[in-house]
């Protein structure tokens, strides 16, 4: 059996080197071709020109259209592949080799990194800024070496004291943020902002439209508090009370980064 799997497993990669190979000779002949065309059309245009001297003004207006157009292509291809991860080298190395192409990858990263905490463990944890769409959040957690949170997860962290009042796009497209009954409570002292957080639980549902711009859940190894957040933490208040203006300020700030939200009022990370 294991002889049968081994010999289906070759016949599969020479299927596929193959067809590579295919490919690379036709890409070979394609260039092979344009180069021709080019070569020929020119000496066309020339002859044209030495035959005709008042056409000439026209011809070198061609001849010009004709190389734009060339590198316009070029450019347009090149672009198609992504232009920071595209190697010129290794696409000349991969057509005039033998061996199966191989790719090259360079991953960018433009948006600077937070460092991530050494745990064990991973943890829910929000991104309060209602900038993401729902493709956006995935991205943004993957910036972050996370993933978007479960429903289990979030009403795990909810159950060990998880609160803010804020919706986040979460998995299989759910908008969620969980609420603790103490802190719903406090906001009681605040008329007209009794209802600003929900219900006790998790709250939240099903968001048809992924445009839509939230917050993020995400799952895994939480950022480490700046010296921001800490004094973010420090002035944690009630939505329904007036921010002073060192809070303003720290907001302020905060929003030109991701802006995590501390696990509740009292502390940072669910961990610690």
């Amino acid at each position: 059996m294991k002889e049968e799997e081994a010999a289906a497993y070759d016949e599969n990669n020479r299927d596929i080197i193959g067809f590579l190979n295919i490919y690379r000779v036709k890409m070979i002949l394609l260039l092979v071709f344009v180069i021709l065309f080019y070569v020929v059309l020119f000496s066309l245009l020339n002859n044209a020109s030495e035959s005709n001297p008042e056409s000439k003004p026209y011809i070198f207006i061609i001849e010009i259209v004709l190389w734009v157009v060339l590198v316009a292509i070029i450019v347009m291809n090149v672009r198609y592949y992504n232009d920071k991860d595209f190697s010129f080298e290794q696409l000349f190395r991969n057509l005039f080799s033998e061996k199966t192409p191989e790719i090259e990858v360079n991953v960018h990263r433009d948006t600077p990194r937070r460092a991530i905490q050494e745990t064990s463990t991973g943890e829910v944890f929000h991104l309060r800024k209602n900038i993401f769409n729902y493709n956006e959040a995935k991205e943004a957690c993957g910036l972050l070496d996370s993933r978007l949170a479960t429903y289990d997860e979030i009403e795990n962290a909810y159950n060990n004291g998880a609160n803010w009042c804020s919706y986040g796009w979460s998995d299989d497209q759910l908008v969620l943020f969980p609420s603790q009954k103490e802190y719903l409570n406090q906001l009681k002292q605040f008329p007209g902002h009794e209802r600003d957080c929900g219900r006790v639980g998790v709250n939240g549902g099903y968001v048809k439209n992924k445009h839509a711009k939230f917050g993020v859940n995400c799952y895994g190894k939480k950022p480490y508090a700046t010296e921001k957040d800490k004094e973010y933490l420090s002035k944690y208040k009630l939505s329904g009370s007036v921010p002073d203006d060192i809070l303003k300020k720290l907001r302020e700030e905060k929003e030109k980064d991701f802006l995590v939200t501390p696990f509740n009022k009292n502390k940072w990370s669910e961990i610690g």
